[in-house]
Formats: structure tokens, sequence, C-alpha cells
């Protein structure tokens, strides 16, 4: 475990989407059943500052209008996220299909987007790898089985919205010409504390395994 955190480099991007398929593809470019990414969280960690969550920046970006969410969502990735430092994500097989997406989708950017795929660092291999089992995993080693062996009082069940499929559920019913405007904020609301939550959890469990690999290094020998 301490030669995979050794691995990354500040500052440290966690990223997490949330993306929604059609069968048939609304907008120009995109084909049947590919992931549409309309939101993300993004928590910025620069080395050794303090890791609580008020000290901790955070960025976020949901797309609310009519129209293809991919534009806006590139453009403002790319404010958020620096030339340099690794991109933490939790099973980045989802996140990398995302970025190579935006990559063939915007040639212009195609540099800025190849470099990212390039930066990302798993955090979920730790657990998949065997790096770190708890018995509150119960044998998986998913985001929201992990997260209570660090944090037992940050729990999705306190969220409206809980997991991703509702997310893109959800996301459907906001954009809607059906649901009102005050139930519309009031959904976006509830992705955007659903989205934060995956991120803030992968920052609470890199701090929590770096103090467990400090602590293992500076332990007396017996």
């Amino acid at each position: 475990m301490e030669s995979a955190l050794a691995e990354l480099e500040y500052p440290l991007y966690f990223l997490d989407f949330e993306a929604i398929d059609y069968a048939l593809p609304p907008f120009e470019g995109t084909s049947p059943w590919e992931k549409v990414p309309f939101q993300y969280s993004l928590h910025v960690v620069e080395e050794g500052q303090p890791l609580g969550r008020e000290e901790v920046a955070h960025e976020e970006f949901l797309w609310t209008e009519e129209g293809d969410p991919r534009p806006p969502l590139a453009e403002r990735l790319l404010e958020d996220i620096g030339p340099e430092g690794s991109i933490v994500v939790y099973n980045a097989t989802f996140e990398r299909g995302i970025l190579e997406d935006l990559q063939e989708a915007f040639p212009q950017w195609e540099d800025q987007f190849q470099n990212y795929t390039h930066r990302l660092w798993d955090q979920g291999e730790i657990f998949q790898d065997g790096h770190y089992v708890h018995p509150s995993q119960k044998g998986s080693w998913s985001l929201k089985t992990v997260l209570p062996a660090f944090d037992p009082d940050l729990k999705y069940g306190d969220l409206d919205v809980q997991e991703g499929m509702e997310a893109v559920v959800q996301y459907s019913r906001m954009i809607s010409p059906e649901t009102s405007d005050s139930e519309a904020r009031e959904i976006g609301e509830d992705l955007l504390a659903y989205c934060e939550q995956d991120t803030w959890a992968m920052v609470v469990i890199h701090r929590e395994l770096s103090d467990l690999v400090g602590r293992e290094r500076t332990a007396p020998i017996s």
C-alpha cells in the first residue's frame, strides 16, 4: 500500500463523473448507449495541507440547460484541473472512458484530455488488490462498502440520491419540461450533494490510508 500511495503526485484531483446514455443519441457526434457526462465533482488537495472538509477546495459542474452537456462540461474541466498532479478516481475504467470520449469529441483539446488519462490513479485498486481489507467491506471493494471502514458517520443513506443509476433517473426528471422549476432546483441540489459525497469519500480514504502508512513507518520495532 505504501508503494501505491508513493505514486501520487501533488496536487491531487479527486474526480467523479455522472453520465447518461441514450438508445437514440440526441446529440450530434454521439453513438447509441454512449455515456454522456452531465456532471462532475472535484476535490483538490495540495501537498501538506489540512484535510478537513472546510480546508479542501471543491469544484463542481452540473448541466441544467437544454442541449449537449459535453462542451460546457469539457471547458469547465479544463479550467478546474491543472497541468500537473495525479487525478484520483475510484474504478478508473469509467472515468478513463469519459475522458477518452471527450478527447475524441473535441480534437481541439485532444492533448489536454490525453494528458488527463495518463495521470489517472485508481484508488479502488488498493482494495481490489487486497492491500487493505476490513470486515465491514464484506468481500466488496465498492466505494460505498469501503467508506464505513474509514468514516462510519459519512453515510449515503443520508442523501436523497444514493447511487449512480438513481442519479441518472433524477437527472432525466430534472431536465424534463414536465418538471417544475422548483422541483428541478431541488433535484439539482440532490445531484450535487451525491456527486460531492463520492469525491469527498475518496479524500477521506486517502487521508486515513496516509495516516495509517505514517503510523506504520514510525512505529518502533519490537
